[in-house]
């Protein structure tokens, strides 16, 4: 296509359709299709959506609209993969619902005091990605769809994404110029949205915005490449933002190449220092403690970077996934060049941690400042692995409404009651 997304085409398409390595995505894929066409959907209902005003809860809505995502995807995959028609009319369906969503924001996200138009055309992590990835599937494949199912849901797209972005500036959405994931998960998928969607002038007039959120992500980071959110959020964070500069240099033929930045190459490396054995990590702020690589992501980085050090990674790639996690994988990159238990220490003086690994044991702590992004009260805490298993942190909590209020450290899991930490003159910090 010569603008994004140079790994879909024939030739890799051949692979994964034919590659031994690929086998467990593409029974998965087709095994989950094969579900999807037997149920429907669940309905959407405004009562469960409420639950986020009335008790904080916010699982059971979002369950419902990941059920949409992940049959989205699966149809989209399961007709890429193997070209059979019967997947067209189910992937329409589910396009036709999307359209009707009132939001395609979660209530954590929109308010419900929110107008009926901030409400519709509000952009946050879920609406951005959405809006990219209905926009790829039309791209691709939307003249095998209805033509009425593709003309609203172009029509939706303008609408809740490429004009609400046109328009915003950082009083209205707050991540255009924040520091923490959400810059780089958002533009990621503004940007998606308007190269799939839009004409050449209309890119170009927004790219010089996009790229400020994406430096802003960047400053997050502290000089040493150490991801204060925890390994999960560098995940899920760094790669967007991959995703986002991988789109970027591919649309100015090279020119913007944020993948030349010396700190983006210090941030990629930030996977080598984090496992404490060969299925934990270093748990800090609201990460969790298993660690849990990302193929894709790591075999990209390895191109990008070959003195990258990655796990052995199989094809770990979800069924109901974006397409990148299975195109971008590379059955070359499948060996190990990471050990989990070879002695080693890393210490991040910007961020100050400091990590210890060893044949018999790891060892871990943080000093650094409680005002830092999905923060716990854990100055001074440290972790010690054992056997294959860590001890003295529970990790994250369950997210609900009041985990990111003003209640947020009356709960154990983010209060320094739940961490290994000194108690001075019986106060708690």
């Amino acid at each position: 296509m010569g603008r994004i997304f140079k790994e879909f085409n024939d030739e890799k398409w051949a692979q994964v359709r034919e590659h031994e390595f690929y086998a467990p995505w593409r029974k998965a894929v087709l095994e989950k299709a094969e579900a999807y066409l037997s149920t429907e959907p669940p309905r959407v209902k405004f009562s469960i959506m409420h639950e986020y005003e009335t008790t904080g809860n916010r699982t059971h809505f979002e369950r419902i609209y990941n059920d949409y995502g992940a049959r989205l995807h699966n149809f989209y995959n399961a007709y890429l993969l193997t070209l059979d028609e019967k997947y067209l009319e189910p992937l329409a369906d589910i396009i036709w619902n999307i359209c009707n969503f009132e939001s395609w924001s979660i209530p954590a996200h929109v308010r419900e005091y929110l107008t009926v138009e901030q409400r519709r055309q509000n952009l946050d992590l879920t609406s951005t990605l959405l809006g990219f990835q209905l926009s790829e599937i039309l791209y691709f494949i939307g003249d095998k769809l209805p033509e009425l199912v593709v003309r609203r849901a172009k029509a939706e797209i303008r609408y809740r994404i490429i004009d609400s972005y046109r328009d915003s500036d950082a009083k209205r959405f707050w991540w255009i110029n924040s520091t923490n994931n959400w810059s780089a998960v958002c533009i990621c998928g503004v940007l998606g949205t308007y190269l799939y969607s839009c004409e050449k002038h209309e890119i170009d007039a927004q790219i010089p915005r996009m790229i400020h959120s994406a430096n802003r992500y960047l400053e997050g980071f502290a000089e040493d490449g150490c991801c204060l959110e925890g390994y999960g959020y560098w995940n899920y964070g760094f790669s967007y933002f991959c995703l986002f500069a991988d789109m970027l240099c591919e649309y100015t033929d090279g020119k913007i190449n944020m993948f030349e930045i010396p700190k983006v190459q210090r941030i990629a490396h930030f996977q080598e220092s984090i496992p404490l054995n060969e299925r934990e990590c270093v748990s800090f702020s609201d990460c969790g403690h298993i660690f849990q690589p990302m193929t894709w992501l790591s075999h990209y980085l390895k191109g990008v970077y070959p003195d990258l050090r990655i796990p052995k990674l199989t094809c770990h790639a979800n069924p109901t996934s974006d397409l990148r996690s299975v195109l971008w994988m590379d059955p070359a990159k499948a060996v190990s060049s990471l050990n989990a238990t070879e002695p080693v220490t890393f210490t991040f003086d910007d961020a100050q941690w400091f990590i210890y690994r060893s044949e018999n044991y790891s060892f871990a702590c943080k000093a650094g400042s409680n005002n830092e992004p999905h923060n716990h009260n854990d100055i001074g805490s440290f972790l010690i692995s054992k056997d294959g298993f860590t001890f003295t942190d529970p990790g994250g909590g369950e997210y609900t409404r009041q985990y990111f209020s003003g209640e947020r450290y009356t709960i154990m899991l983010c209060s320094s009651r739940g961490h290994s930490v000194p108690i001075i003159n019986g106060e708690y910090q």
